[in-house]
């Protein structure tokens, strides 16, 4: 097994731990809860999670036709969307879009449903909506 693969099965690896541990959080707590799923599982898997809602660890883009979550700093790099979902703002007023941008190239935790939508002229490999919580993962210590 190569390094690159090595490092890779890593950082998928803890990103599926990491997704069960607890962490602070912006944004009102979802109502209906969440799985804690790994992103990789979801978009393998897009219409057996469509209306379920989730909380899922990725890198976030908030560019303007490029919001998604993708499963590392590497599919995010390379705008892989096929392997990653849409993210759609629409009903999370919480959030400013200004907010929203210094998100932008991070590892975050979100929560939110899946759709089988798939994005932006059809390049996702669906779609996350309803967002009720976009935090950085891990969370970081707050500043007085």
């Amino acid at each position: 097994m190569t390094i690159a693969r090595k490092s890779a099965l890593t950082i998928m690896v803890a990103m599926m731990i990491a997704v069960g541990r607890p962490g602070s959080g912006a944004g009102p707590v979802s109502p209906k809860g969440g799985d804690s799923v790994s992103l990789l599982v979801v978009v393998g898997a897009v219409p057996k999670f469509e209306g379920r809602c989730i909380r899922t660890i990725g890198v976030v883009d908030t560019g303007e036709e490029t919001d998604g979550i993708y499963p590392s700093d590497w599919h995010h790099r390379v705008q892989d969307t096929a392997s990653g979902l849409a993210i759609d703002w629409r009903g999370s007023q919480w959030l400013s879009p200004k907010d929203r941008a210094s998100y932008n190239g991070q590892a975050v935790i979100v929560e939110g449903c899946v759709s089988a939508r798939r994005g932006h002229e059809g390049e996702w490999a669906g779609t996350l909506q309803s967002i009720t919580r976009l935090s950085y993962w891990p969370p970081r210590p707050k500043t007085n």
